[in-house]
């Protein structure tokens, strides 16, 4: 099916097609219906997106799913791709969005070359490790966080001797 064929969403032509955002976090569509686990907005309906989806079989035209895939664990992505193909129609489509992976090696490889010895070199050497091999959610959230605070703690005290004792402490 030509997919370039299709206006989603966006034109009065869709009133008849059933359009699903699903996983939207905060990008959701006034016109679409919209499920994530914590709802934002009032145009965003809570569903538990690891069960059963709460569509009966073969009624959505088209389910859009943006940077959700990867944050379910790996026992449970075979269960949400079946539910998406329960509630598809026949001629419906399904389109997910999942992180770059050469896109994210292209970035290692431009920080390692261009700024081996900054933060953004741990950040990137993080980020790739994570989208290889996540098993929980939250990604370089619980990295950045603990390396910002460590930071914050470093520069406060800077210009005294305690910044010498917290890189010690860290083995740095």
């Amino acid at each position: 099916m030509d997919l370039n064929c299709r206006n989603i969403g966006l034109d009065d032509s869709s009133k008849s097609e059933f359009l699903l955002n699903i996983g939207c976090g905060n990008r959701f569509h006034a016109k679409w219906q919209n499920l994530d686990f914590s709802p934002v907005s009032k145009f965003v309906k809570k569903a538990n997106l690891l069960e059963r989806l709460p569509y009966q079989y073969n009624t959505v035209s088209y389910i859009y799913c943006s940077h959700f895939l990867e944050h379910i664990p790996r026992n449970k992505a075979l269960h949400f791709l079946s539910e998406c193909a329960r509630i598809l129609k026949k001629d419906g489509i399904l389109r997910l969005v999942v992180p770059d992976m050469e896109n994210i090696c292209k970035e290692y490889i431009r920080i390692i070359d261009n700024e081996p010895h900054s933060f953004k070199r741990d950040w990137i050497v993080h980020e790739l490790l994570d989208q290889m091999v996540r098993t929980e959610a939250g990604g370089c959230r619980k990295f950045i966080t603990t390396f910002q605070i460590l930071m914050t703690k470093i520069i406060n005290n800077m210009y005294m001797k305690e910044s010498a004792k917290y890189l010690i402490i860290l083995g740095l």
